[in-house]
């Protein structure tokens, strides 16, 4: 059995990946992830557990009491359909390594198929030991359940620049990881006297299924939970263009009124329930200048008389993470928001994928995809006066400090007390989400390329018609239904003709 035991190829490390980065950046020491390494390693972990599945496969080695090549009567359970890729082999081309990790991935999928019919036991039934062969109904099966894999053949290496905003977390996740492992080689070294990982023990910690209970505490691992936020680092923040897109227009009635009368609608600080949060701006004195520098230089800062926000109402920024090299600013106005009532009404008409899996083609019918997104979408909304008052940042100001920005005005000086605004719709009001929807959305409608019979939503059923869209706040994506064959006739008239 031991030749059927090899571990996964060799692959990059993440430092060799991401070595062309010279500074450490949130992110940048995720792991690449390979999924083709996941399947070369697969049953080898499995056999380091304890537990009736391990035993499961161990037992497909074993030697039939019964010779024979027949195949067994029923659907399930089935022989694994590739044995010969349970054998260690080298010296294999890139693409022969890609055939085996998807057959060992399907062979892995099959097993645990096989342990759930069977209700988990720890053994499998001789009629299916290794080696022997698939009815010809199980190898339909095979086939339809490659189909649904097809992801594990095609998909490449994930590197930290391919993760993007994810590689913070991904790192942070590692990092938790990494701490309960030596955690638990400390943990088992004082209870046990030895630790040895994935050796079973009468004794030692029963992973899995298991009707044990889970044991007492001994402690808590110390230091803080990963975070989200981030300081600000101007620098990896980019603002594209001036705020120029007025939504108005886009929005039906009652998000017009709370996009343009935002403190009008909100509730009065007295009848609020919620105390409002304390906020701050996330960064250093220095980059706080920088970044008000770099709001003002784009259109994106105001300044409004105290007498025109609600004190103690203010709302703080932080950055979370975009990529390897850019941030995303987040306005934090948890305090405004215990004012507000989120609206609700067309967020419900987001796309989702779901509705998709009632699609069902014709032979000889294609389904053709397109998608984009609207880059930073919240941060291009023009806004009036009275949102600007409600997006005002922590902290009073003395407009005479900030002469020489765009924001500033000479009347300004007449107030002791100044505060600075955000000067458009951005990540973090609680309205946000539902104005951009609704004004993507309208926007889509009015142009006549939506409408209730080929809108793709969350709630409804995929539309019958043959062209057919959704948004999702900044994404849209559209679908079309046509015959293959007439498509061609199209494109060789249009190529004749030309």
């Amino acid at each position: 059995m031991k030749d059927f035991l090899h571990g996964a190829p060799s692959a990059k490390s993440s430092g060799e990946a991401n070595s062309h980065f010279n500074a450490k950046v949130p992110g940048s020491a995720a792991s690449t992830v390979d999924i083709r390494a996941w399947w070369f390693s697969c049953f080898r972990v499995l056999l380091q557990a304890d537990g009736n599945l391990p035993k499961f496969f161990r037992s497909f080695f074993r030697k039939p009491v019964t010779s024979g090549d027949q195949s067994t009567a029923s659907l399930w359970p089935m022989p694994l359909p590739y044995p010969a890729a349970l054998k260690a082999t080298g010296g294999i081309s890139d693409v022969e390594q890609g055939d085996k990790a998807f057959q060992l991935a399907v062979n892995f999928a099959v097993l645990l198929l096989n342990w759930l019919h069977l209700r988990r036991p720890a053994t499998v039934p001789a009629e299916v030991c290794l080696g022997r062969p698939l009815s010809k109904v199980q190898w339909r099966s095979v086939r339809v359940m490659e189909q649904t894999m097809e992801a594990c053949r095609t998909a490449s290496p994930v590197s930290a620049v391919d993760m993007g905003r994810t590689a913070s977390k991904i790192e942070d996740f590692e990092e938790a990881l990494n701490r309960l492992k030596a955690f638990e080689e400390v943990a088992a070294e004082n209870l046990l006297g030895g630790y040895q990982h994935g050796r079973s023990s009468k004794h030692g910690f029963a992973p899995g299924l298991r009707k044990a209970p889970a044991g007492e505490i001994l402690g808590a691992l110390t230091g803080n939970a990963p975070l989200t936020a981030k300081p600000i680092v101007s620098d990896r923040l980019e603002f594209r263009g001036v705020p120029a897109f007025n939504p108005s227009p886009f929005l039906d009635s009652k998000g017009r009124e709370v996009f343009e009368r935002p403190i009008q609608c909100a509730l009065r600080p007295e009848e609020s329930v919620v105390e409002p949060p304390p906020v701050k701006i996330h960064c250093s004195l220095g980059e706080k200048m920088k970044l008000l520098r770099k709001l003002d230089d784009c259109s994106r800062l105001g300044m409004v008389p105290e007498s025109e926000v609600l004190v103690g109402y203010q709302a703080g920024l932080f950055c979370v993470g975009k990529d390897l090299t850019h941030d995303r600013l987040i306005f934090d106005s948890r305090p405004f928001n215990t004012l507000e009532v989120p609206l609700g009404r067309w967020v419900r008409a987001m796309s989702s994928a779901m509705p998709l899996l009632d699609i069902q083609l014709e032979p000889g019918e294609q389904c053709r995809v397109s998608g984009t997104d609207l880059r930073d979408f919240y941060y291009g909304f023009l806004i009036n006066d009275e949102r600007l008052a409600r997006n005002s940042l922590v902290g009073p100001v003395d407009p005479k400090q900030f002469r020489g920005f765009k924001c500033h005005r000479p009347e300004l000086e007449d107030h002791q007390f100044c505060y600075l605004c955000l000067r458009t719709l951005a990540m973090g009001d609680a309205q946000a989400v539902e104005l951009a929807q609704t004004a993507h959305l309208g926007l889509l409608v009015q142009a006549g390329l939506l409408d209730d019979k080929n809108l793709l939503t969350m709630d409804m059923s995929v539309p019958r018609e043959r062209f057919f869209g959704g948004v999702v706040i900044d994404d849209l994506v559209f679908f079309e239904i046509f015959w293959l064959m007439l498509r061609n006739e199209m494109l060789l008239v249009s190529v004749v003709r030309a």
